[in-house]
């Protein structure tokens, strides 16, 4: 699933690595997607280091007595230069760059930041390494994570190519349900948001 809100989720402004803590509504997000979840007989609970993601997988596996495992490959895409704008700064500052990630994000090297592949490259290795660890095992997984490293690992797992990836949607706060059985995987729910009625909408990413 995707981290709560935070403050910059709430101006729209791109966050990347930059370590913000979730905001009143983003706790309040995190308090009721974990009881959405609590039914799920989940066995770990895994999150990106940065604080949004680990203060929403906290509430997570508090419900189930679990700790909260942090695997950094899991962490959002480096966005460089572009941490800290609202989509109006980049559109006023990188329109160019910004009409290529749209037409194909694969393409683009963001400024001092990282790559789609590389992102990609090291969010499915983390998934890899999850899954061994867990294999053979019954129950379910969590993964907390973010816009860009969630979408990168639906691509994978769904067969999506990559340069696609702005098609899959990952809304503050939603999350998404696969059963996987080996090779063979499963879509059961994509961005589910439903949890989120009469807590706060849920921000969509630039």
């Amino acid at each position: 699933m995707r981290h709560g809100e935070t403050a910059w989720n709430a101006e729209s402004r791109s966050q990347g690595l930059s370590d913000l803590p979730l905001s009143a509504l983003g706790l309040a997000q995190a308090a009721t997607v974990a009881r959405a979840l609590a039914g799920e007989p989940l066995r770990a609970v895994y999150s990106s280091p940065l604080r949004r993601a680990y203060e929403t997988a906290t509430a997570i596996a508090a419900l189930h007595a679990l700790p909260v495992l942090v695997e950094p490959d899991l962490r959002e895409l480096n966005q460089g230069d572009l941490e800290g704008l609202t989509s109006a700064e980049m559109r006023a500052r990188y329109a160019d760059l910004l009409t290529r990630w749209r037409e194909d994000p694969t393409c683009v090297q963001l400024p001092n930041g990282e790559t789609i592949a590389a992102l990609a490259a090291r969010a499915v290795a983390a998934l890899d390494r999850i899954r061994t660890r867990h294999a053979g095992a019954r129950g379910s997984i969590a993964l907390v994570a973010h816009n860009f490293t969630n979408r990168a690992l639906l691509c994978a797992l769904l067969g999506v190519p990559l340069a696609r990836l702005r098609a899959v949607p990952q809304d503050v706060a939603a999350y998404s349900a696969l059963d996987l059985f080996g090779p063979v995987v499963h879509l059961a729910t994509l961005n589910s948001t439903a949890h989120l009625a009469g807590v706060g909408s849920p921000a969509r990413a630039v």
